[in-house]
């Protein structure tokens, strides 16, 4: 694997390049505490109260295992990180993060900032559940791009596995640049601004034509 721009990595096979979009870190959260609270003065002791807990216990432990710790380039830890973001889709309409009830503010840093083609600042701190999902859907992107790239083109099954990863980058990039402004509601860091993940889909989606290019060729 090769270094190209900074921040962006290239693997290169026979006499292709394809690149890769580096992961975005963020800081620890307590979910338990802000969700808990919320469950407890809105539901009475029972077994309902008792089933929202321990999902927000959980929900804890899934943020954990999807953000808390470096991710293997495999399947499986992509799988963690859609399962995240699928609950936070879940809970988003169940809870009032709108009306600012619930106090949780989530840090991300921009995934370019080190010697940054893109420039921009190093981090944002948000108190919002679009923010948190953007950047999570943004973290599945990138690590479908690194697992594409780390497959082997002379393989066909591998080819199409390359494919398929490209596409669901271009689609996850795509979805933030038409959604990101709107989550927001103020200027995001460049990493996930519309004209920077509109880029990062397109390169994408060229990089999942050019693999059907190299399956058909070979």
């Amino acid at each position: 694997m090769l270094l190209c721009a900074p921040g962006l990595w290239r693997s290169r096979a026979k006499m292709a390049s394809f690149i890769s979009v580096p992961l975005k870190k963020s800081s620890e959260v307590d979910l338990v505490k802000p969700l808990s609270k919320f469950v407890t003065a809105s539901y009475p002791e029972g077994e309902e109260q008792s089933e929202y807990l321990r999902a927000v216990e959980e929900l804890n432990k899934l943020r954990k295992s999807a953000l808390g710790r470096p991710l293997d380039k495999h399947e499986s830890s992509l799988e963690i990180l859609l399962r995240y973001y699928d609950q936070l889709c879940s809970i988003e309409p169940k809870f009032p993060f709108s009306e600012n009830q619930l106090c949780l503010t989530f840090t991300w840093k921009d995934a370019f900032d080190k010697g940054s083609l893109f420039g921009g600042s190093v981090k944002l701190s948000l108190a919002s559940l679009g923010y948190e999902k953007t950047c999570v859907l943004f973290n599945c992107a990138a690590l479908a791009s690194q697992i594409a790239t780390e497959q082997n083109i002379d393989n066909d099954e591998c080819l199409k596995a390359a494919a398929k990863y490209y596409q669901l980058a271009s689609g996850a990039f795509s979805h933030i640049k038409d959604t990101v402004l709107s989550a927001l509601n103020r200027e995001p860091t460049m990493d996930i601004c519309p004209e920077t993940v509109g880029t990062l889909s397109t390169i994408m989606l060229a990089q999942a034509q050019e693999v059907f290019f190299l399956k058909a060729t070979s």
